[in-house]
């Protein structure tokens, strides 16, 4: 009992300390469950700094030195002030502090800012960039997207021949949301373009870059939304660009002076001197061939498109330019985009695409035109008159009848009624449709006032 008694006695007090140790350790496993969750989609940001003065370089133009940025960044751009149009070339440092090469940005602007397309750099931390010319207001805009956007996940075709399609859902659009209602316009073509971004991008790293360039587009370009009415990675994932609906004619920013004739689709990539790959290819074709005709375009052959002009369109407004069903962004503007590589390709996406016309519209549910037939018919009574087919009768419908002393006439539905000759009153007390000076004497008797019986004089 003894030996009992002091077992137990050594043994209550470390159980005691442990019980809150286990609670402790339980807490800890489910913060541990639970933090991923959280924190494996945190939210993009978007972030500038304002460069140092940067060197001259030759002919002219300026030479930045390397500039660490805030933090790490995923796409980069920059903006400035005023109507200079300089060429812009910029590289990017990314992890393993490997630097990327030299890239030219598509330029764009309007009367009091410029600014360049956003190119992807994928976790970098330094930039360097080249102008052709000095700017005011320099600024370099940066976004760090990654972990901002899940894993891309097609949706369902709902349509027959619709290809799959990742809505904005899929690349958490809801951290890039328009400024305004989206606009509508018509589709006559398709505007094919790239991002001039990195290459050596991974599937799992395709929604950030959408998102990516959706807020580049959005917070420093200032526009309502993404520019793109949809976008296609390397893998040949097509996503969904601009808000407004995949099967509308959502009009974007893509193609200045045509963008509400038009649809763009964005190549994910640098495209200058890399063809884009068979994957790509099919998808873009399976798109095309379903999105014109549902705007009653065909796929093949070309259109006339008029100008709305502007400081990149190469034709002046109002010009009615003559352009292929699928063509290449630099055939309505100055630049250089879809790359020279991708561009020499575009003979093969439109052999891939084909000859698909727009469906037939319904027939319509109009009335036959009417036809005024005019004839005389003599019947006797009774007499039936058919007609072949349905038909509205009109006019009058006058039949003699041999019975009575003046014809009578019946009037069909919507014409006017004959006018009747007029008949004198019938006698009041014997109602006889006579005319009063033609009445039977018995009546004429009773119209009489009665005499005064006279008294009798025999007694």
């Amino acid at each position: 009992m003894t030996a009992t008694g002091r077992l137990s006695g050594c043994s209550d007090p470390p159980m005691k300390l442990i019980a809150p140790v286990i609670a402790v350790a339980l807490l800890a496993l489910l913060l541990a469950l639970s933090g991923p969750a959280h924190s494996s989609q945190p939210h993009a940001v978007d972030f500038e700094m304002a460069p140092p003065a940067a060197l001259h370089a030759a002919g002219g133009g300026v030479e930045s030195k390397a500039l660490r940025a805030p933090r790490r960044f995923d796409v980069v751009g920059l903006r400035w002030r005023g109507r200079a149009r300089p060429h812009v070339h910029l590289r990017a440092r990314t992890s393993g502090a490997r630097w990327t090469k030299w890239r030219e940005l598509p330029v764009d602007g309007d009367a009091h800012r410029g600014f360049t397309d956003p190119a992807w750099a994928g976790g970098a931390d330094y930039v360097q960039y080249r102008l052709s010319r000095p700017v005011t207001g320099l600024r370099i805009h940066f976004v760090r997207s990654v972990g901002g956007a899940p894993r891309a996940k097609a949706g369902a075709s709902a349509a027959a021949g619709k290809p799959a399609i990742v809505p904005r859902s899929g690349w958490n659009a809801d951290q890039c949301k328009p400024r305004s209602a989206p606009q509508y316009g018509q589709v006559k073509l398709a505007f094919v373009h790239h991002t001039v971004t990195l290459n050596d991008y991974s599937a799992e790293e395709s929604p950030a870059i959408v998102l990516g360039i959706c807020r580049y587009h959005r917070n420093s370009n200032g526009w309502n939304d993404i520019g793109y009415n949809f976008l296609v990675d390397k893998y040949g994932t097509i996503f969904e660009g601009r808000a407004g609906g995949v099967d509308r004619p959502v009009t974007g920013a893509q193609a200045e002076g045509f963008n509400s004739q038009s649809t763009g689709i964005a190549n994910l990539g640098d495209y200058s001197s890399t063809a884009q790959s068979s994957a790509a290819l099919q998808a873009m074709a399976r798109l095309i061939r379903w999105k014109l005709p549902l705007e009653g375009a065909p796929t093949s052959g070309t259109v006339r498109v008029t100008s709305a002009g502007g400081s990149t369109n190469r034709f002046p407004a109002g010009t009615v330019a003559t352009m292929n069903r699928i063509s290449g962004h630099r055939d309505g503007n100055n630049t250089e985009c879809p790359g020279s590589a991708l561009y020499a390709q575009l003979p093969e996406l439109r052999r891939l695409v084909g000859d698909r016309s727009p469906a037939p519209p319904p027939p319509t549910s109009e009335p036959p035109s009417e036809t005024k037939v005019s004839t005389r018919v003599a019947l006797t009574p009774p007499a039936t008159v058919r007609v072949p087919s349905a038909a509205r009768i009109g006019g009058t419908s006058r039949w003699q009848d041999s019975r009575l002393p003046s014809s009578s006439s019946a009037t069909a539905p919507g014409a006017r009624s004959p006018r009747r000759p007029r008949t004198p009153p019938a006698c009041s007390r014997c109602r006889s449709p006579r005319p009063r000076e033609r009445c039977c004497a018995r009546c004429s008797r009773e119209r009489r006032p009665t005499a005064t019986a006279r008294p009798s004089r025999r007694r």
